[in-house]
């Protein structure tokens, strides 16, 4: 695990961001220059530019299957999704602090 963390470390951080991840701009240039290469790389017939807006439709034909019937597109990484996620892992770690506090001061009596 330490070991993944320094390889991504080295190559997200380091060398794709040049140590500027934070820098909101800077990240947003290198993602859209990414795009870019990508889309003058890879041959029109073999790359879908998608937004996740679209749902099944767009993937679906580009991938020659047909559309799930019945099936609604996933939207797990929606913001409202991601706001809960966060919330639940705030609850959680709140439970946590107030447990360990509640066994400090338990032992302590």
């Amino acid at each position: 695990m330490r070991h993944t963390r320094r390889l991504v470390r080295r190559i997200i951080w380091e060398h794709t961001f040049d140590h500027q991840f934070e820098d909101r701009q800077y990240a947003i240039d290198v993602f859209n220059q990414h795009v870019a290469t990508v889309k003058q790389t890879v041959p029109a017939d073999r790359l879908l530019v998608y937004d996740i807006k679209q749902g099944w439709e767009p993937l679906c034909q580009f991938l020659d299957v047909p559309v799930p019937v019945g099936k609604p597109f996933p939207h797990l990484n929606d913001t409202e999704s991601f706001h809960k996620m966060m919330q639940r892992r705030t609850n959680v770690a709140q439970r946590i602090a107030l447990g360990i506090g509640t066994f400090v001061v338990a032992g302590l009596s």
